[in-house]
């Protein structure tokens, strides 16, 4: 907001800064508080510029250069206002050009003799159309430019994939492979030192397998 008072630059560089550059607050809340501060800004400008003229004609060095200042000043704006009003004056501080802005149209109407109210109506229809313009302007240039810079990205490189590992058993198990069975009696008895002699055999149990040494 501060960029706004000054004179070269006014709302015509505080929008765009406070849009594409801090990004403090939403464009809305950037927009209104630029054309607030620059529409105060021409209001004290020309309260402050009516006890300064009168000072600065009295002085022997500038006097001569703000006479004929004056008189170009008077001779270019007064036809205008004079044939469209204060519209004249609304669409000099709407240009959102270099030497145009808030802070020379206060200049203007001052040397052009215009009243207050007149100026007051003037300076915010002005102030209000160049808001409008440069928001337009900066809304559609930064979305045209993020258009252009994604249609200008280069494509990223695609990632090598490590070709797949064969499945392997979580760390710390171990596969245990069980020997088959020599036959259906050796899987169905426990494997000891040494069976009991065929005459303690119990005779409902079936032969013991045979055991080779």
């Amino acid at each position: 907001m501060l960029v706004t008072f000054i004179p070269a630059l006014e709302l015509r560089a505080s929008i765009p800064l406070g849009i594409i550059h801090y990004k403090v607050l939403p464009w809305p809340a950037v927009f209104g508080v630029c054309v607030l501060a620059n529409a105060v800004m021409g209001i004290v400008v020309f309260l402050l510029i009516k006890r300064i003229l009168p000072v600065v004609a009295r002085n022997r060095v500038i006097g001569p250069l703000y006479a004929r200042y004056v008189a170009r000043t008077q001779r270019n704006f007064s036809k205008a206002v004079d044939k469209y009003g204060e519209w004249a004056l609304a669409v000099f501080i709407g240009i959102p050009l270099p030497g145009t802005g808030a802070f020379s149209g206060a200049l203007a109407a001052q040397l052009i003799g215009l009243r207050f109210r007149k100026f007051f109506v003037a300076n915010f229809l002005g102030v209000l159309i160049a808001g409008v313009a440069v928001t337009a302007v900066t809304l559609t240039g930064n979305a045209a430019l993020k258009r252009w810079l994604f249609l200008n990205d280069p494509k990223p490189a695609e990632t090598q994939q490590a070709p797949a590992e064969p499945d392997q058993p979580p760390s710390g198990e171990t596969m245990r492979q069980v020997p088959p069975a020599a036959d259906e009696a050796s899987a169905r008895w426990p494997e000891i030192d040494r069976w009991p002699p065929a005459d303690r055999w119990p005779p409902n149990l079936p032969d013991p397998p045979s055991r080779i040494a």
